[in-house]
């Protein structure tokens, strides 16, 4: 889940997600706007680092949060 600190309006046009696993980074989610509040699923794996790549942008990027849970599917 990632939100914007929306005080200055929505500014992410797009972004991405990846892991970091054995020394390798790997995309495994991507969207569009993020808004308020965006969930990003993907399958349940290991990582040793999650990053956030903001891709496209209408000023600069302001993130209010970023969390990672582990949910059932």
């Amino acid at each position: 889940m990632v939100g914007e600190a929306f005080t200055k309006g929505q500014r992410v046009e797009s972004f991405k997600v990846d892991l970091l696993d054995a020394d390798k980074w790997r995309e495994c989610g991507k969207g569009s706007t993020i808004g308020r509040k965006r969930l990003v699923r993907w399958q349940p794996q290991r990582a040793e680092a999650v990053r956030i790549r903001i891709s496209g942008t209408r000023a600069d990027p302001r993130l209010r949060f970023a969390g990672f849970y582990a949910a059932k599917w």
